[in-house]
This record gives C-alpha cells, sequence and structure tokens, in this order.
C-alpha cells in the first residue's frame, strides 16, 4: 500500500480507509462457539460412556 501511494497509484484519502474486519472476526466467534458447543457435547458423551476424559493421565 505504500509503494501504490508513493508511485500515485492511490490516493491519501484511499490509503487512510482501513480493512472492514467485522466477517474475520464473525467467523473466529463463530469457531469459539462451535468449540463450546463440542465441548459441552464431550462432557455429555464422556459421563454417558464412562470415558474418562477429565481424568488425570498421570497417575501415581
Amino acid at each position: 500500500m505504500v509503494a501504490d501511494l508513493r508511485d500515485g497509484v492511490i490516493t491519501a484519502e484511499e490509503a487512510a480507509i482501513s480493512y472492514d474486519y467485522t466477517m474475520p472476526l464473525v467467523m473466529l466467534a463463530g469457531l469459539g462457539v462451535a468449540a463450546l458447543i463440542l465441548g459441552f457435547v464431550l462432557k455429555v458423551v464422556d459421563r454417558k460412556k464412562g470415558y474418562g476424559l477429565e481424568l488425570p493421565n498421570i497417575k501415581e
């Protein structure tokens, strides 16, 4: 972008307009919600089938 501004391809006003990060943040929020749902599903499956997912793996 700096090279385009220096070469006159874009104006200073066009360079000042920042990128809209709404969609990437919505995607990341959606992934967070999906991870939360998956975590609760795993807790339910672990409770039903007794896989021991929350038990410590190092036993003394």
